[in-house]
């Protein structure tokens, strides 16, 4: 039932996505380039970065008009007297706010408006000095020791914990028990996620919004289905809140249980006050800030291309946190209301709610401490799911006999040998 569910927002969101990023009209810079030396029509390049960026480096003949203008915009009369009756060639720094640009420029009735892909930085790596100076903005130095790091990071780092986490799946891949199997899952979406990353850089250079909202939503969907587990895992084999024949782990705290005794419970008394908590944190990604970089590096002889997308914040800081409201709603509805057995649908939905809300804010610190410098923002998000997965294989490991043994087995093991 989780893994359905999952899939049924996977295929909505897609819909939501191709409808709202991959119908923008676009060309190639070189395209775009031909459109600009005809003169059967009036083509206007249109720079739609902030004024400063805009004036700290442009394309020769671009006319700025700042996405903070075009969104005032009303109707066509409002619009700059210079881009009126044009073909418009919308640019930023990476394509990608320009293309939110062509649909608000859409909505006032004109067709002929185009988003150039790739942005700036695919425009001065395929026309080097088209600004003057392309080492200014679009291209930046990176240090000895970084390139090594990004080489390490793409060569080791990346296929150790995909080399890790398919050797766990294949470890629980029989396995029937509800958190092993839910572990299993996360593993599979995180996997699958990780594998459109990879296939977005070697075959796009990292350049695909497809590929990297299957990547993003992979692992919004792995980390769901791994904070399920953890939550069975803990309930099941620790606590034993929801066994009705077993005492659970806070019957010294509470004293008397509901189990026995006609008593509040305290655990949902306390899981009626985290899902509202949960709730408020997942207001935190919306109130932050979009921060736009895209910049290209030299790494060892290759041009790598930096970009955190707007396509990929509107995912994290908008999307993910709306999601996660919604499902933290539909999870303390579930348990204040649902009167049989509310706990099992209250913990799905609960946990469907903090894998948005963990990426979603992992995203947002990462973006807002390396905003400047996203080869560390790359660097630091493949060592933390390097250390996640290593994490969960260490976890299995220690408690292999507990949790990987039939407890059949386990028991003839330990019984003590007969006198």
């Amino acid at each position: 039932m989780a893994n359905l569910l999952a899939l049924a927002v996977c295929t909505a969101t897609a819909l939501v996505y191709w409808v709202v990023f991959e119908r923008v009209p676009a060309v190639a810079p070189a395209q775009a380039r031909a459109m600009l030396a005809e003169t059967a029509k009036p083509v206007a390049l249109v720079d739609v970065r902030p004024v400063a960026a805009f004036a700290e480096n442009h394309l020769p003949g671009a006319v700025s008009w700042p996405w903070e203008q075009i969104v005032l915009v009303k109707d066509v009369a409002a619009m700059p007297v210079e881009l009126q009756q044009r073909r418009l060639l919308l640019i930023c720094d990476s394509g990608h706010l320009s293309a939110t640009a062509v649909g608000k420029v859409q909505s006032l009735g004109i067709t002929d408006v185009w988003n150039v892909r790739g942005g700036m930085v695919a425009w001065t790596t395929i026309f080097p000095g088209a600004t003057g100076d392309a080492t200014n903005a679009s291209l930046r130095p990176m240090s000895t020791l970084k390139q090594w790091i990004v080489t390490l990071t793409a060569f080791v780092v990346k296929p150790a914990y995909l080399l890790v986490s398919l050797g766990v799946i294949i470890v629980l891949w029989r396995r029937t028990e509800t958190d092993l199997t839910a572990l299993r899952w996360g593993l599979i979406w995180f996997w699958a996620g990780e594998q459109a990353c990879t296939a977005n850089w070697i075959a796009y250079g990292g350049a695909s919004d497809w590929l990297e909202y299957l990547h993003d939503f992979g692992m919004v969907t792995g980390f769901a289905f791994i904070s399920w587990a953890a939550m069975e895992g803990m309930d099941g084999r620790l606590i034993h809140f929801s066994a009705v024949k077993e005492r659970c782990a806070a019957l010294s705290l509470c004293l008397r249980c509901i189990k026995y005794a006609d008593e509040p419970c305290g655990f949902r008394r306390i899981f009626l006050f985290s899902v509202p908590a949960s709730a408020v944190m997942a207001l935190l990604p919306l109130t932050a800030d979009f921060k736009l970089t895209s910049y290209g590096s030299n790494v060892l002889g290759s041009l790598v291309c930096y970009s955190h997308t707007m396509v990929s914040q509107l995912f994290e800081l908008r999307f993910c946190p709306v999601l996660a409201l919604a499902l933290f709603a539909a999870s303390w509805l579930v348990l204040r209301f649902k009167r049989n057995d509310p706990v099992p649908w209250s913990k799905l939905l609960f946990s469907a709610g903090l894998g948005p809300l963990g990426f979603g804010t992992m995203r947002m610190a990462l973006v807002a401490t390396f905003s400047n410098d996203l080869m560390w923002f790359e660097t630091w998000e493949e060592w933390t799911e390097l250390l996640f997965v290593l994490g969960v294989a260490v976890v299995l490991w220690i408690f292999r006999h507990g949790l990987l043994v039939d407890r059949l087995e386990a028991s003839e093991t330990t019984a003590p040998a007969a006198a």
